[in-house]
């Protein structure tokens, strides 16, 4: 494990994303296509891109969040500037009120790699950001409501000039988590302290389930989806991925703000129920002056004042019953 950073970089990530599973631990080689769906919130979502997305491209995004939080209360970017992105972004779809608020952030390749924990910032470190950046922004999202209404957006949209750097807008579902309307707070200090992408990738599932304070009981078995996006596998393939889950989880408890038991008399199981429990912790408050529609829905005005606060953090949307 990595040293932890003193001060915790906490990301607003959005909680659908977990539970889509558009991010796993991927093999070298070849990647599957990205066509996955889920319902979530009322709604029913697809997400269908070229390739799915492995855990370096989650990394990212929770870099590009954390950037877009700091930079909302600070941002001075043009608005007709960043027109031909937005369009892009919802590929020209017309929403009632305008097109929802959406985040921005500007920053450069170097900066990227810093906040992704690649120790190299120079040409490689910016060729590999840039593909991550390429498959991120290759990702349809399909949203169909309870009222048979049917949404679509890209979860990202980005470019870059030699003097600008790199310029992004993140989709309205991002930017609701950005501003709390409902997110799930994510450490991203303790992430990059894990040196594995089976516990990078668990820790964001179990940052989305379990709020800070509080505990949950899961069974061993059912934590492998949030890993691995294949579900048939060998027989001795499923017992190294329990041995993976259980060392994982391991590292996780060793960030010492996340606490581990197995609860059941059936060690090494694939029944084995475990607890784990999270440590409370704080994060920057960030408001937003703007008329608030149906999260569901994204239904919104265009217009979004958003300015930083340092109140203390609002508490979490409840998002457990999301999940039974």
């Amino acid at each position: 494990m990595k040293a932890l950073e003193k001060m915790p970089r906490v990301v607003k990530y959005d909680p659908l994303l977990p539970s889509a599973k558009i991010f796993a631990s991927l093999k070298n080689g070849a990647r599957p296509k990205l066509d996955t769906t889920c319902d979530f919130g009322g709604s029913t979502w697809r997400f269908r891109g070229p390739d799915i997305l492995g855990i370096p491209e989650q990394t990212l995004l929770l870099a590009l969040m954390e950037m877009a939080g700091s930079q909302l209360a600070a941002s001075s970017t043009d608005e007709q500037s960043w027109h031909d992105l937005r369009t892009g972004l919802y590929d020209g779809l017309r929403w009632d009120g305008g097109l929802p608020a959406t985040a921005t952030l500007q920053t450069s390749y170097r900066e990227l790699c810093r906040c992704c924990g690649l120790t190299d910032d120079g040409g490689s470190g910016r060729s590999q950001i840039k593909r991550l950046l390429e498959r991120l922004c290759e990702v349809t999202i399909w949203c169909l409501t309870a009222q048979d209404e049917q949404r679509c957006s890209r979860l990202l949209q980005w470019r870059y000039g030699n003097a600008e750097g790199v310029q992004v807008i993140l989709n309205w579902r991002l930017t609701e988590a950005l501003v709390g309307v409902q997110y799930s707070p994510v450490n991203l200090s303790e992430r990059l302290a894990l040196t594995s992408d089976a516990a990078r990738a668990l820790h964001c599932a179990l940052s989305v389930r379990v709020r800070p304070g509080n505990s949950m009981r899961f069974n061993l078995e059912k934590l492998g989806p949030y890993i691995w996006h294949e579900t048939a596998v060998a027989p001795a393939t499923s017992r190294r991925r329990l041995q993976t889950l259980r060392t994982s989880l391991e590292s996780i408890q060793g960030l010492g703000t996340w606490s581990v038991s197995y609860i059941n008399k059936q060690p090494g199981g694939a029944s084995q129920v475990v607890d784990i429990k999270r440590a409370n912790t704080s994060t920057p408050a960030l408001k937003a002056h703007h008329r608030r529609n149906s999260p569901a829905t994204g239904q919104r005005s265009s217009k979004c004042q958003l300015t930083a606060t340092s109140a203390p953090r609002p508490n979490v949307t409840d998002i457990s019953g999301l999940f039974k």
